[in-house]
């Protein structure tokens, strides 16, 4: 791996230079200059003018540019000129866009602010079709970038492509796997067959799994990314494009500033857990299960599934709610009941009527994948904060459900001790890779300003499972419970 640290001032002397050139000139010849730039050519040109050093890629020995950065730091504004500008050299290019889900790869990598459908001329747009699951930019110059989701690797067995951006790959489903395995990573490169040197463009905020950095008891001990000598390493912190975010976004990090989630998530730092914390990687992996949801042979037997939400009751933006939805499920290598598999996350900011929404799309998105009417998922809700005010909104966004309501008890260590005894069991199994999640119970530690919201809902799942024990209760009867289970 080469790191852009000691080249990046350079750069930095050399961008300078260009913008006191054009500052120099006089308007009517800066004008003029301008005019004389074909549009692919202005695009590039615009981006240089206000790019940061660490959003240039390298001019030469890379196949792989990962920029490793904090949110909001410009690293999808910088894949997005990148692979523009590339797309507009070469005629007839194929490029791959690809995002964790359909949905992202929509409404962020072409739509977005900083997307491609978004920032790309108009001039140099020939057609875009813009159906989730099938969106593709069309230059005029016959160039196609296409779209795919990590969530089905298989679709990128086929194509061909000159080069590639992937974004956010430290939370794809597959990224615990690494980078050898069968995955959505090791699909992609495996495309990047055509033209001299195929290349890509990796952006994500760092999260500790084995696609980034190889951890202890990975099976092949294939190098993570980080490790690999063709990877060319851009980093960058939140703070290095504050001015370019929102007066109330800035407000909102304080709270993270000093804290492990602040460090991953705003300084791009990978922290791969915290000492402390109720839950480790490994333990996660030891008893995760992989599994295809298109494949109904692959997937864990699980029961109908329940949804916990751990809810906002302000209406204010950028409230977190957690939402998790779990199934009790049968032992993999007997027919006793006992185990609990964590299938999803879809935890987020909404305000009061944007997680009701979420939870009834949830129940739907889980009642289509397992063939069962989403209305018998049960969903559970946690009435501290306004129960009634709770069941109301969900209900309200679909009378149809069940809300069961029930009252957290202890405090939020307390609930994520009690839940640990029955992972540290082998008896709750993450299916595929949960990384916010997960980053959540590898990094919160008692005493942190932050509140979890996807570990306690996940908690209260678990709790809600195997009985609501005190802290105390489950010092006393955790191994009885371990082994009565077993």
């Amino acid at each position: 791996m080469v790191s852009d640290m000691e080249t990046r001032e350079d750069l930095a002397t050399e961008l300078e230079e260009m913008h006191a050139a054009l500052a120099a000139m006089a308007e009517t010849e800066r004008v003029g200059f301008l005019t004389t730039l074909a549009p692919a050519e202005r695009m590039a040109f615009n981006w240089w003018m206000m790019a940061h050093p660490y959003q240039v890629p390298p001019s030469t020995g890379w196949s792989i540019w990962l920029l490793l950065a904090g949110r909001g730091s410009g690293k999808t504004r910088a894949a997005v000129e990148w692979i523009l500008n590339e797309a507009s050299q070469k005629p007839k290019s194929r490029w791959a866009v690809v995002g964790r889900t359909n949905l992202d790869v929509k409404n962020v990598m072409f739509e977005g602010e900083s997307g491609l459908y978004t920032l790309c001329p108009p001039e140099l747009i020939a057609d875009y079709r813009k159906s989730v699951g099938s969106t593709e930019l069309v230059l005029t110059n016959g160039a196609r970038l296409i779209g795919y989701s990590a969530e089905t690797p298989e679709k990128l067995r086929g194509p061909e492509h000159h080069g590639a951006w992937a974004d956010e790959i430290a939370s794809w489903t597959d990224a615990h796997l690494g980078p050898a395995k069968d995955t959505a990573w090791s699909n992609l490169m495996l495309t990047l067959r055509l033209g001299d040197h195929p290349k890509v463009v990796a952006t994500t905020t760092p999260k500790p799994v084995s696609l980034l950095k190889r951890r202890p008891g990975d099976e092949d001990g294939t190098p993570g990314l980080l490790e690999q000598e063709n990877v060319h390493l851009s980093t960058a912190t939140t703070d290095d494009n504050i001015h370019n975010l929102a007066p109330t976004f800035r407000q909102q990090i304080e709270l993270f500033r000093g804290t492990r989630l602040g460090q991953q998530e705003l300084q791009g730092l990978l922290i791969q857990e915290a000492e402390g914390a109720f839950w480790t990687i490994d333990g996660l992996n030891e008893d995760r299960v992989t599994c295809d949801w298109d494949k109904p042979a692959t997937r864990p037997s699980i029961q109908i599934p329940t949804i916990v939400v751990d809810p906002s009751v302000s209406n204010e933006d950028g409230d977190q709610c957690g939402i998790i939805v779990g199934g009790l499920g049968l032992n993999r290598t007997s027919t006793r009941e006992g185990h609990g598999y964590i299938l999803d996350d879809t935890s987020g900011q909404f305000t009061v009527d944007g997680w009701a929404a979420e939870v009834v799309r949830t129940a739907k998105k889980w009642g289509e994948i397992l063939g069962i009417d989403y209305r018998q998922i049960q969903i559970l809700a946690e009435d501290n904060n306004g129960g009634a005010l709770v069941a109301k909104n969900v209900l309200v966004a679909d009378p149809s459900l069940k809300v069961k309501l029930f009252k957290a008890k202890g405090t939020k260590a307390e609930r994520a001790y009690g839940a640990s005894i029955l992972y540290g069991a082998h008896r709750i199994h993450h299916v595929n890779s949960l990384p916010a999640l997960e980053s959540e119970m590898t990094t919160w530690t008692d005493g942190e300003k932050w509140s979890p919201n996807r570990l306690d809902a996940a908690a209260h799942l678990v709790n809600f499972w195997f009985g609501k024990l005190t802290t105390r209760e489950y010092q006393r009867t955790g191994k009885k419970i371990a082994q009565a289970r077993v």
